[in-house]
């Protein structure tokens, strides 16, 4: 294990010196699951059309569940050595931050429904709850794209709530797909799948809350 950590680290120094290396891990850190969710978030919970009276309540978990504990657990990962890089390209180390990104997701939701913060922000939750769900157990398998799965559901969820165009869909899931593909993280497969199941997963729940409801 240590010397395929050191071989990825070596690797990733050869990728540092090229310009096409900084435009993709700039827009895969834009686009991180984490960031990607507050940004998708804060845009259903501070909408003029969608925004009611427990936002900013609403927000601070959003911020904390979604984003805070994700990334300071992962970052509390990486100082343990337990995984190897920021992109956790060792497919059994993604583990851990899945399982534990449940566990916040669900306690998130539960207070996200408590504090009554509107259907369109328990869209968003649960979306990304059934991500991390799909993830985890296809994880012990094989490496999907957690960028692409993440950008897909979030995407798709601003798209039907009205915020986002299908070009805009197309333009951030190819950027996306582009930049891991070139910074090595996925294979052409991985990041189609994660695309296509983030997309699928998002378009289903959308159908269960509001569909089956009426």
């Amino acid at each position: 294990m240590a010397k395929i950590c050191r071989k990825i680290q070596s690797n990733k120094k050869v990728m540092e010196k090229t310009i096409t290396y900084f435009i993709a891990r700039g827009i895969s850190n834009i686009f991180l699951p984490p960031v990607y969710l507050i940004v998708v978030g804060f845009s259903i919970l501070f909408s003029p059309a969608l925004r009611n009276g427990n936002a900013i309540i609403a927000a601070l978990i959003v911020f904390l569940f979604g984003f805070i504990l994700p990334i300071a657990f992962f970052v509390y990962l990486m100082k343990q050595n337990t995984v190897a890089d920021q992109d956790a390209l060792i497919k059994e180390q993604r583990k851990l931050p899945y399982l534990f990104g449940i566990g916040i997701t669900v306690l998130g939701l539960f207070l996200l429904l408590y504090v009554q913060a509107g259907m369109a922000i328990i869209y968003l939750w649960s979306s990304y709850l059934l991500t991390l769900i799909f993830i985890t157990v296809v994880n012990k398998w094989w490496k999907i794209s957690a960028h692409l799965m993440s950008v897909g559901v979030g995407s798709i969820v601003l798209f039907k709530l009205g915020f986002l165009n299908p070009i805009a869909l197309v333009v951030i899931l190819t950027m996306v797909s582009w930049s891991r593909l070139q910074l090595k993280c996925h294979t052409a497969a991985q990041v189609v799948a994660g695309a296509f199941a983030g997309c699928l997963i998002g378009l289903l729940n959308f159908y269960i809350l509001f569909v089956t409801a009426v």
